[in-house]
């Protein structure tokens, strides 16, 4: 038996990136043309963001942003981590339940707003370079590493680009309310925690190669 100390990360690993990456391709094939339209509404939003500037904004589609990024992280819980992560690896079922919270409390700006577009210039910025990166950006970084475009991670089905877009979304915005401040600085703490979780695990996948 091989003494404790010559065990790595890798040696955890309960799944192939060659099986990992085909859950993202099981995926594309069971929801298109789906990820389109994911794309095509934030896309839109997007847009909307950037000609609003700094002028009377609709507060509907600011509380509809919110609302629509809610569906998507309780879709991605259950499409991509229960249907298919957590088979693979088990311990993804808590992730499944802090999706599941994380869905619920974007809900709450949704329904009760107090919440208002940021007009400081490098939240804007950084808002607005994160969403594109997310959204129409992100899916296509597989093809650098030799992944073809069927296993490309898409916003609103897959985890990464969910949850910077989600991000994106907590930086484009200010709250109006005390209560609305706490609430969105709680909405920080999952996305970050999963990006913590995501680059430890795409690290010790590189490693296992």
């Amino acid at each position: 038996m091989s003494e404790w100390w010559t065990y790595r990360p890798s040696s955890f690993l309960m799944f192939s990136p060659r099986i990992y990456w085909r859950l993202f391709e099981s995926l594309n094939e069971a929801w298109w043309p789906l990820q389109w339209v994911a794309m095509g509404v934030a896309g839109a939003w997007l847009v909307w963001r950037v000609r609003a500037g700094h002028r009377g904004l609709d507060g509907r589609l600011l509380r509809g942003a919110f609302a629509f990024v809610a569906i998507c992280w309780a879709f991605t819980a259950w499409a991509f981590l229960f249907e298919r992560f957590v088979p693979i690896f088990w311990a993804a079922t808590y992730a499944v339940a802090a999706f599941g919270v994380q869905a619920a409390g974007l809900l709450v700006p949704a329904l009760k707003g107090g919440i208002d577009l940021s007009s400081r210039g490098w939240r804007v910025r950084s808002g607005i370079a994160l969403a594109t990166w997310a959204v129409l950006v992100h899916p296509w970084i597989g093809l650098a590493f030799g992944h073809p475009w069927r296993q490309a991670g898409f916003f609103g089905l897959a985890p990464d680009p969910t949850v910077l877009a989600t991000l994106a979304l907590l930086l484009l915005v200010e709250p109006s309310t005390t209560a609305a401040r706490w609430g969105l600085r709680l909405l920080w703490i999952v996305p970050i925690a999963w990006c913590v979780f995501s680059a430890a695990m795409h690290g010790t996948m590189a490693e296992s190669r």
